[in-house]
């Protein structure tokens, strides 16, 4: 009887395993099968995605313009209203407080909502944010703290809704270049504001940058709302209706996910900390007119413009080819953060004219862009469904960078006002950041 039940132990072991395969197996085609159907939807829907990713660059663009342009303005506004490093640090730091608290929000009200009527909310508020902070500003610390943390809020809900967007409107093989698009969209709205805001100021004074850039949401907003997109319970898109809010926290426990927050977090403390300290480093370090700014501050950001396209252009090459999506999303932001981390450390170990640490900075900055073809799209491999949520995870944890960096940035300088002590901090985080995401990345759905 013994050697029976021990000769049948084998045969129900393997029996278990086959199910235990072919579950797995049919969770698998389960899924592949409802992306197809999902690209079946948006042929039939025709090429609306086309215009609807178009306006969303633009959304992009105008939110990262009115973020950044206090970069510039803040050297102006210290002068006029007494401020130190301590206190600007804070002031830049206060908008990732309100960014911080609608990524999650916003994440899932796009995927449960749809995210067109999200975005709109959000360029609305971010805009009457931007054209109150003159009057904030002068009003008090307290105050332009506020509307600081209000424009931050507005601007939370962008991302996530616009990769909410993409997830359900734009065909799988297109993704990748729709999100590279997007996310190069930042950068040329930085770029745009680093570029007109010193000739603003210098001719109008500096609430006039704040002015200027908040009445984009005048053409937007009137483009925008006739978009007619499918709504998102329309019965060809149930198979990929976001799941339930215990099925999104099960899912931010998994590594993959973990992944991507480790990575946004590490990369956003390099990236977010250059974004508003820039300027100040050229004006502190070189001593370079408002005027001359531009020359300086503007062109990492064309050129992290073009390498993020063609980053997504790049990846989506190589996985329609064969390569794996994970083994392609380790190689961009491998090469994307390291890259930068190698040119802050070369600029904080050598005494440089002001043209050659820009040109180290420039070429690490554009490196960095590779990531749109790793990170900024590893959300779309893992959880196509969830897309908003989970890179609202993501996104919160890269605001939550910024949080941290920019004040401490600040505070550093009043202490020490060592700028390679914070290009080195800078560097670390990108490296502790991408060994983390190699460990961890995923490159298949895990969310069925």
């Amino acid at each position: 009887m013994r050697r029976a039940s021990s000769s049948s132990s084998p045969s129900s072991s393997a029996s278990s395993a086959r199910v235990g395969s072919s579950d797995k197996k049919r969770r698998r085609l389960s899924g592949e099968c409802s992306l197809r159907n999902n690209d079946a939807s948006i042929s039939r829907d025709s090429q609306i995605w086309i215009p609807m990713v178009f306006l969303i660059t633009i959304a992009i663009a105008t939110c990262y313009a009115d973020r950044s342009n206090i970069s510039v303005a803040a050297i102006s506004m210290a002068k006029e209203l007494e401020w130190s490093k301590t206190t600007e640090g804070v002031v830049l730091s206060a908008f990732f407080v309100g960014y911080a608290g609608t990524q999650l929000v916003g994440g899932r009200a796009a995927d449960v909502a749809g995210g067109k009527r999200v975005l709109a909310v959000g360029v609305a508020a971010w805009s009457i944010a931007t054209a109150l902070t003159p009057l904030c500003a002068r009003g008090g610390i307290g105050t332009l703290l506020f509307i600081r943390c209000a424009l931050g809020a507005g601007e939370g809900v962008a991302f996530p809704a616009a990769h909410s967007l993409i997830a359900r409107h734009v065909p799988m093989r297109r993704r990748s270049v729709a999100v590279a698009a997007i996310t190069s969209a930042s950068y040329v709205g930085a770029a745009a504001a680093f570029l007109l805001t010193p000739t603003i100021i210098e001719s109008s004074g500096w609430p006039a940058a704040f002015y200027g850039f908040a009445a984009a949401a005048l053409v937007w907003i009137p483009a925008w709302l006739p978009l007619d997109l499918p709504p998102p319970n329309k019965p060809s898109e149930s198979p990929s209706l976001p799941q339930s809010t215990s099925a999104i926290w099960r899912l931010a426990r998994r590594k993959e996910v973990w992944a991507i927050m480790a990575a946004q977090y590490g990369q956003s403390v390099g990236l977010y900390g250059l974004l508003s300290w820039l300027p100040t480093y050229y004006d502190d370090v070189y001593d370079i007119p408002l005027s001359n700014l531009p020359a300086l501050t503007v062109a990492p950001y064309i050129l992290q413009g073009v390498v993020g396209v063609g980053a997504g252009w790049f990846a989506d090459r190589l996985i329609s080819g064969g390569v794996r999506n994970r083994d392609v999303r380790v190689l961009l932001q491998s090469i994307g953060m390291l890259g930068p981390a190698t040119a802050l450390l070369f600029v904080a170990s050598a005494e440089l004219p002001a043209e050659s640490a820009a040109i180290a900075i420039d070429i690490g900055l554009g490196l960095s862009a590779l990531t749109l073809g790793g990170v900024s799209v590893n959300h779309l491999d893992i959880s196509p469904r969830n897309a908003g949520s989970v890179f609202a995870l993501g996104n919160t944890c890269a605001t939550l960078g910024g949080l941290v960096a920019v004040p401490a940035i600040g505070r550093i300088l009043d202490n020490t006002h060592d700028w390679s002590l914070v290009f080195g901090l800078i560097s670390a985080h990108f490296v502790v950041g991408v060994v983390a995401y190699v460990a961890w990345c995923g490159g298949e759905r895990v969310d069925d």
